[in-house]
This record gives structure tokens, sequence and C-alpha cells, in this order.
């Protein structure tokens, strides 16, 4: 009993950050987004996940981290009266909190009585949580750690959140990952123009289809869908109902940071982003040359930090670089592309979500519902696969038990964007 209290301790915890607009203390006025309820709580989670990152980036141990952002919060409440929107506390709004407050805690509940970690999280993303936890700085985690190479966002909110706890149970850290996960689901349900009500049953009915206790192990795999989720509705407006407003491009700036800096793939799908950026968007030349760069400058930062840490940079415990395309050759036989396309074709019937959103991307396709406005999406879904069969063929391990034992989860982490076939299928359907 006593920790179902504590769960609605973090619940209260985590609607504070969802709420206090932390990044009003950072730049006072100087950033006026104008955004509607669903993506100033985005933009929220994005500023504190960020600020947790560079904390911990300027080597700062996770109890001083801990201070720093709680009285960054405490400090923000003191000075500025109206931190909260009035219109958070409209019906609709607070019907929402209410509403999701409870999914929160209920799926809160599902993950606090089951332990079990998954192999990647009890070798690698585990251990850099304890060592997080035990005040080691990034630069010392990453020197002791399985794999070196690997960024450490997943591990360092894990162990934040765990060390404000107040029972010293790490699942509490994994409850942020739910959080985000949750979040991202109503966001994107915000796409549609209809009521409260609509969006929550309809965001209720994706939760039924994507949660399984599965993605919630200490696997990062859900930070990524999460976040890739967020940066779809973004690029929905964008591209599909040309809002060609600088903000946007901003939350998809932040989103892209921590996606890279959750896990080494997400360079690779934070660059088809801007790459559907750069070729179906209709902002100027200039932006998009602009915004590029800035995604480059993020990208360049992650890996200088490392270096200049003296820590890996690059994949070398699974790829030999030197001779890459040889292997690549090597490995390009029937069999192996055999091996890839079943396991791609087992993975799209074992998560519902997936068999679902490809099978209405067939019947847009097949019925030309104005094609132009999401070819974008299937261009997306065509490097996707690109990338699956090409990282595959490239490994130096054997090809048949990395395909086994991670395709699916990789498959899973990028199909987030996936969902804007429902999205518009629906939206062009019932016309909301």
């Amino acid at each position: 009993m006593i920790e179902y209290l504590f769960i609605l301790l973090s619940i209260f915890i985590f609607f504070l950050i969802i709420t206090v607009p932390i990044k009003k203390f950072i730049f006072f006025k100087s950033i006026r987004l104008k955004l509607n309820v669903f993506d100033y709580y985005i933009v929220n989670i994005l500023f504190f996940s960020n600020i947790l990152l560079l904390l911990s980036i300027l080597k700062i141990n996770i109890s001083l981290i801990v201070l720093i952002i709680c009285m960054l919060y405490l400090l923000n409440i003191l000075i500025f009266k109206s931190i909260i929107k009035k219109k958070i506390f409209q019906f609709d709004n607070m019907f929402f909190l209410v509403f999701f407050g409870l999914i929160l805690f209920i799926l809160s509940i599902n993950i606090a009585n089951n332990l079990t970690l998954g192999w990647d999280a009890q070798t690698i993303w585990f251990p850099k949580a304890i060592n997080f936890y035990n005040e080691l700085n990034f630069t010392e985690i990453s020197q002791n750690a399985r794999m070196p190479e690997y960024p450490f966002f997943g591990s360092l909110s894990w162990a934040f959140f765990w060390k404000l706890s107040f029972l010293d149970k790490e699942y509490f850290g994994r409850i942020f990952y739910l959080l985000i996960f949750l979040m991202s689901i109503f966001n994107i349900s915000d796409l549609f123009k209809t009521s409260i009500i609509n969006k929550i049953l309809f965001s209720l009915i994706l939760i039924l289809l994507t949660y399984d206790y599965w993605h919630f192990r200490g696997l990062q795999e859900i930070l990524i869908f999460s976040f890739l989720l967020i940066v779809s509705k973004y690029l929905y407006y964008i591209i599909c109902e040309d809002k060609i407003e600088l903000k946007y491009l901003f939350i998809i700036l932040i989103t892209s940071n921590l996606i890279i800096w959750t896990k080494n793939e997400g360079v690779i799908f934070s660059f088809f982003v801007y790459l559907l950026l750069i070729l179906f968007s209709k902002f100027s030349p200039k932006i998009k040359f602009f915004n590029f760069i800035l995604f480059i400058l993020i990208v360049f930062f992650r890996f200088f930090i490392f270096e200049t840490n003296d820590l890996v940079v690059g994949l070398q415990n699974n790829f030999d670089f030197k001779n890459i395309f040889s292997i690549f050759f090597e490995n390009l036989t029937l069999n192996n592309l055999k091996i890839i396309s079943i396991n791609l074709l087992l993975t799209i019937f074992k998560f519902p979500i997936i068999f679902i959103c490809l099978l209405i991307s067939l019947l847009i396709f097949f019925t030309k519902i104005e094609f132009k406005k999401i070819l974008f999406i299937y261009f997306y879904f065509l490097l996707n696969i690109g990338f699956i069969f090409v990282t595959y063929l490239s490994t130096t391990f054997d090809i048949n038990f990395m395909v086994v034992t991670g395709l699916n989860r990789v498959f899973f982490e990028s199909s987030a964007l996936y969902l804007l076939f429902v999205m518009f299928y629906l939206k062009h359907k019932l016309k909301i």
C-alpha cells in the first residue's frame, strides 16, 4: 500500500514537470512559443530532459543535479506567480489531467509489479543507472561500461527519478519512461480537431494497441519510439498542413537532441527526420540550410563530448569500419536477405500497432487519398527498411543471431512515424 502512495507522489512530481514552464525561468520572456496545452506539456518535458542532460555533461553528480533541478522549480514557482497557463484549469484540460493521471497510475502499478529487466537493460543500461545513482559522472560511467560508446540519457533519467524516489526503488526511474510514452500518445491525438473526450478515446485505443511491459524492462527503444512520435506531430503540421512555423522546428531540434543521447541509432533516425524536412517542407532554402546546420551541430556536440573525455566514439564492437564495404558485399547473400526479410514480417505481425499502420498505408496507396501530402511517410518507410538491411548486412557478428535478438526492437523504435498513416486516413475520412 505504501508503494502505491509513493507512486501517486511521483505522479504529482511528474505533473509539476509537465505544467511548470521551467523554460520561463531560464529564458524569461525572450522565447514565446505560443503553444496550445498539449504542446505546452511536451515542451516542458523536453526542457526538463535537456536540462537534466546538460547538467550531467557538466559532470555534476546525481544528488547535486536533483538539488539544482528542485531549486529551479522552486524558484520558478516563487518568482513567477502565474507559472501555469490559465488554460490548464479549464474543464477540458483538468479532465484530461485527471484521466491521464489515472492511466499513468494504473500502468505504473503494472511496472512496479513486474521487475524483470531485459538482457540489454541488465548488461548495459541498468549498470549505467546504478553508477549514476552512486554519484559517478558520465565519464567514469562510460569508461567502466560494457558498451562505452553508447549514450546515456535513458540511464541518467532512470537514476534521477530513482534518486528522487522516497522508497529507493529503481522502477520509479522507469515510470518516467512511461510518462514520456503516454504524453507522446496523447500529444499525437491532438492532431484531431475534435473534443477532448474523442482525443482521450483515441489515445486509449493507441495505448491498448501499443503498451506492453516488454517495452518497459529498462530498454531504451520505448524512449526512441516516444521521442519520434513527438517529432511526428510537428512533421505533420509542417508537411501535411503547411504550418511553416519556426516553433515546430525548435521542438523537433530539442527532441532530436534527446534521441541522439538515448541510443546510437538515434543519430540515423534524427537524420531521416531532417532529410524529410529538407525534401518535403515548404520552408525557404535559407531556413532549411540553417536548420540542418543546427542539427549537425548537436550531433557534433554529442561526439565532441565523448572525444574530449577520451571515450569511445564509434561502434567498433559491432562494425569493422575499415572493411565495412567488403563485409557488406560478403554478407549480401540470398540467405541473409531471407533471414532479415522473414524477421521483418514477423515483427510487423508481432506489434499490432505496426501492422495496422502499414495496412492503412496500403489503403491510402491504392485509393490515392491526397497521396502527395503523405509521400514523406512512405519515403521514411523506405529509408528505415534500407537502414535495417544495410546495418545487419554490415555487422561482423552472426547475422542470424543479431537479427533474431535485435531487429524487432530496432523496427519498433523507428516505427512511430507510421502512426501518421492512421492520423491522415482518419482525418480525411472523418473530417476532423
